[in-house]
């Protein structure tokens, strides 16, 4: 253990660790790594955490290469920011990262992320805890977030220009719901409980599994990405604003209902059936469902067999009531003839 380190945290002092030639790339590669671990815990009185590494070298980077736990704050810079799987971090309070590289801390599996977690970056972020995680503001491309007990938004907006894949099991919710919100494309990594989603522009679909509703708003379209699916098991909500399309065609969509709060034109296709429960367009509106075609063509069917046997026993009504005629006619001859040799007898 950092002794002197965790001593003075654990006294209540605020530590800053940084490296020279901040604000040009120098000669200095200004890397930070956490080789000891460093324990600040003391009843939540310890002190806030601050490491600043020479961002503007691509070899500023900081690594936590042992434990870090904290009462308070921890506020990284660095120009990548990641951890081995040693490196767990339990911050009590808030956790600030800026970084114009990557930012990975999913390696350690039992990371927790008490306070917000904000994350400044331009690459792919990652962030994984068996707990839950509440995001302030977080701009990434690639955005990986795993929580096992949910994933929220108390605050900020969320900026992700790739794909943000979202997880968490399948009895707990991923609720990113700030009007401010931009997402490029969004998927679950798994099966989540309900996933609510909020857009300030239009958003891309990958494949999504729920054990419960899929909620999503945007102002702009909601599309999918192609050979995904939607596949929730209760409803889906669905809001586009008045001039946002709703495009929903792939071919294994399954939705338990389906309800579209407000949008233009709408196009939804489903594997089975579809139930509706509510829906508001100010352009055009295709729904189709392959259950519901099934059952179509199976009263096609059904009328049809239903066609060919009154046919086929009309025909042979028919046949019958020229048999039974014709044997009428027969016995009326022979009757006649009788009549006929009676009277050439009596002559």
């Amino acid at each position: 253990m950092n002794t002197q380190l965790s001593g003075a945290l654990q006294g209540g002092t605020d530590v800053t660790l940084a490296t020279g030639g901040t604000g040009s790339p120098g000669t200095d590669s200004g890397l930070i790594t956490i080789n000891a671990s460093v324990n600040g815990i003391n009843g939540g009185t310890g002190g806030n955490l601050t490491l600043t590494a020479n961002s503007a070298n691509p070899s500023g980077s900081v690594t936590f290469a042992a434990g870090v736990s904290l009462d308070k704050n921890l506020a990284v810079t660095g120009a990548t920011v990641s951890q081995t799987a040693a490196g767990v971090l339990t911050v009590h309070g808030t956790t600030t990262v800026n970084a114009p590289g990557a930012v990975i801390l999913s390696t350690a599996a039992a990371n927790s992320f008490i306070g917000a977690v904000t994350i400044i970056s331009s690459g792919a972020v990652a962030v994984a805890s068996p707990q839950a995680v509440a995001f302030g503001t977080v701009t990434a491309t690639d955005l990986t977030a795993s929580a096992t007990l949910g994933i929220s938004q108390p605050s900020g907006t969320i900026t992700s220009t790739g794909t943000a894949t979202l997880s968490a099991n399948t009895s707990h919710d991923v609720t990113l719901n700030a009007s401010g919100n931009d997402f490029n494309e969004v998927k679950t990594g798994g099966t989540v409980a309900d996933l609510t989603i909020r857009d300030a522009n239009a958003v891309a679909l990958d494949d999504i599994s729920t054990n419960g509703l899929v909620v999503v708003t945007t102002n702009g379209a909601i599309t999918q990405l192609s050979s995904t699916a939607i596949l929730p098991t209760t409803a889906t909500v669905l809001n586009a604003g008045s001039s946002g399309d709703i495009t929903l065609q792939n071919a294994g969509n399954n939705f338990a209902g389906l309800e579209i709060d407000n949008a233009h034109n709408v196009s939804v296709v489903d594997t089975n059936t579809l139930t509706t429960s509510g829906i508001t367009t100010t352009g055009t509106l295709a729904l189709t469902a392959s259950g519901s075609n099934q059952r179509q063509r199976r009263r096609q069917q059904h009328a049809r067999d239903t066609g060919i046997r009154r046919r086929r026993r009309d025909g042979a009504q028919r046949e019958l009531r020229g048999h039974h005629a014709r044997q009428r006619q027969q016995r009326l001859q022979v009757v006649r003839l009788s009549h006929e040799l009676g009277e050439r007898d009596a002559a």
